[in-house]
């Protein structure tokens, strides 16, 4: 059943735009809904003012990723593969005010990254679930850091925590928050500056330091819950 929805997915762009919109009416009332607290978003702010960054999160926490983005201060554009829940996710992306950029193989690949290369240059910061889009979880994959590289942005990492949420079968552990109740939302900029070339010592570097840092930030978010100050 669920490999004949996935190609119906596939082959549906009106079938992805539906589930799309019923997920994202679903989200923004969790969202509507929780008492969040906030932590790290003034400096995130600041940095807007002054150009685009890197907005960095596991595939985990990545549902509510579009909501928190502070749209007022600068334009996003968000990375997902063509597959039927990148599809999906595609659409929730779009509907919660991203710019949506689906990442193709082959040709196309070089292509997609220069749009993309080319909108940074405009001013749009790029979000990445850098685990995505299949796993393993919580491994950094190579686009985050190539993406680093090139851009030369800062490079913030993100995570959220409810009190009320459903942990999915999935690959990752999909979190979906449940409407109501409390939660907390975490952003905090990485101390480093990549340079334009790496070996593969630097790369193993800056791939550790974009892991401790995501988790960092997920158990801080979890930690707020806790209420620890």
């Amino acid at each position: 059943m669920l490999r004949r929805l996935r190609r119906r997915i596939e082959s549906s762009d009106w079938l992805a735009e539906r589930l799309g919109g019923a997920l994202t009416a679903y989200l923004r009332r969790a969202q509507r809904t929780t008492d969040w607290q906030t932590e790290g978003l003034e400096d995130l702010r600041a940095d807007l003012n002054k150009g685009p960054v890197l907005y960095l999160m596991w595939h985990q926490r990545s549902l509510m990723g579009p909501f928190h983005w502070p749209h007022e201060a600068g334009e996003l554009l968000s990375l997902h593969d063509r597959s039927p829940i990148g599809r999906i996710g595609g659409v929730v992306q779009r509907r919660a005010g991203l710019r949506p950029v689906g990442m193709k193989g082959g040709k196309g690949k070089a292509a997609a990254a220069r749009e993309v290369l080319r909108l940074v240059r405009a001013g749009c910061s790029i979000g990445i679930a850098v685990d995505g889009p299949a796993g393993p979880p919580r491994h950094v994959r190579d686009a985050a850091i190539e993406w680093a590289r090139a851009t030369q942005c800062p490079v913030y990492v993100y995570a959220f925590a409810t009190r009320r949420k459903w942990v999915l079968g999935t690959w990752d552990s999909m979190i979906l928050p449940k409407a109501g109740g409390r939660g907390a939302l975490v952003f905090r900029k990485l101390p480093v500056q990549l340079p334009r070339k790496l070996d593969d010592a630097e790369r193993d570097a800056i791939r550790q330091t974009f892991r401790t840092e995501l988790d960092a930030v997920t158990d801080r978010a979890e930690q707020l819950l806790d209420g620890a100050s």
